[in-house]
């Protein structure tokens, strides 16, 4: 193999340090596509069938020993020739032992027996059963391929009705199209509606105030579909300056232009056009969609109606904390115990879903409690999706939260170890 490959490498490019890791053909391959190409010249059998004539042909399968033998001593003479040698005529010979090597892949060499049986299903005895067999394998993958398929249409469908119910929640909220409106809301002296009820002469608090530029920044989130309005950062979770979110809330403001916000279409809910040309079958299948669709889009109507379309928005496994009026004491913050710590890169499964845990933080829910909650979002889609984890924000569609307890309980019931 090694004289093989010096007779065909280009000496040109020995130089060329590009090349210098670059595939090397030799006469060994060169005859292994060039028995294809006879065997597909020749005959009008499948891909599969020349494979192996020409695997065979390679093998020497169907040679008989002296044939072998022959061809062996021509080899050997040659050989010799080229090293500078001049043998004799009848001088060269080969051994038995040269020749039985080739009798693990020799046809030749089985049993009459065996030689019968291997004839028998190449001419196409057991072909049926070999159909038979295929086909239910095939039948298998696709069934397969349609779960998988059936499968991501499910969870596309529901982050698409999360996000309609997050751009129906914020388009109920007031947005500030000034900066002079906004300075407004933060003193207290509009009406106004957010994630908390506002009234006219109260001053908010630090913490509303907060709430009420985060809420700015949402609405441009959820309802224009604005990745970032105002850059990079935590802006949305976690301890941040008041003055400095404020600023980047009044430059936000101030350098937007009213477009029509994009309402967000749910594929499932879309009526489909058969077609002028269309068959009976395709006519049924898009009225037994549109009949889907039409009943849906009246469900999620009715949600948005009575209010109920909130419960979309909760993450699951769902935290429940004390409500509003509770006499528990509000709960100080603090450091995360080692115990908590530790959930941080933990992975556990919910519904078909594996989650890693991504982060602890204390935040201030609806009820104004202080609580310590867990981020975790969904491993597959991150992955698939080429997403950084460090990219991860707490309002991106694939992160979720719940309460430390809550968290606990799924790492231990499913028990998968830690992701590296």
């Amino acid at each position: 193999m090694i004289e093989s490959l010096d007779r065909n490498r280009d000496q040109d490019c020995s130089g060329i340090n590009e090349l210098e890791h670059a595939p090397v053909n030799s006469d060994a391959c060169e005859s292994g596509f060039g028995c294809q190409d006879h065997n597909l010249k020749r005959t009008c059998a499948g891909m599969y069938a020349c494979f192996g004539i020409s695997m065979a042909q390679k093998n020497h399968s169907y040679q008989h020993a002296d044939e072998r033998k022959e061809i062996e001593r021509k080899k050997k003479r040659k050989k010799l020739i080229e090293s500078g040698a001049k043998p004799a005529y009848g001088s060269v010979s080969v051994t038995d032992e040269e020749v039985e090597k080739w009798n693990l892949v020799n046809y030749f060499a089985l049993d009459e027996d065996t030689r019968r049986a291997l004839c028998s299903e190449v001419r196409g005895i057991k072909y049926k059963e070999r159909c038979r067999q295929e086909r239910n394998d095939k039948e298998t993958h696709d069934n397969a391929a349609l779960e998988r398929k059936e499968a991501e249409k499910v969870k596309g469908e529901k982050s698409n009705l999360r996000k309609a119910a997050h751009q129906v929640r914020y388009l109920k909220m007031t947005r500030a199209t000034t900066v002079a409106q906004l300075n407004k809301m933060l003193q207290g002296k509009v009406d106004f509606s957010g994630s908390f009820e506002s009234k006219t002469g109260k001053k908010p608090t630090e913490n509303q105030q907060i709430i009420i530029l985060r809420d700015q920044i949402r609405i441009r989130v959820h309802v224009n579909a604005i990745i970032e309005p105002v850059g990079k950062g935590s802006w949305l979770t976690g301890t941040v300056d008041k003055s400095t979110l404020k600023s980047k809330v009044e430059e936000m403001i101030k350098g937007e232009r009213f477009t029509k916000p994009e309402v967000v279409t749910i594929p499932a809910y879309v009526q489909r056009d058969a077609g002028l040309h269309a068959d009976s079958v395709w006519s049924k299948l898009c009225e037994e969609h549109n009949e889907r669709a039409h009943g849906k889009q009246a469900e999620f109507d009715k949600m948005v109606k009575n209010g109920t379309f909130k419960a979309l928005l909760t993450r699951k496994p769902r935290s429940v904390g004390p409500r509003k009026g509770s006499k528990k004491a509000r709960q100080q913050r603090r450091e995360p115990s080692e115990s908590e710590q530790q959930l941080v890169g933990a992975a556990f499964e919910d519904e078909g879903t594996i989650w890693q845990v991504l982060k602890l933080q204390w935040e201030m829910l609806d009820h104004a409690d202080d609580q310590l909650v867990v981020y975790y979002y969904d491993k597959l889609a991150v992955e698939s999706e080429d997403i950084c984890v460090d990219d991860l924000d707490d309002e991106h569609e694939h992160v979720e939260w719940s309460s430390v307890d809550e968290i606990k309980k799924w790492v231990q019931k499913t028990g998968l170890e830690a992701a590296e």
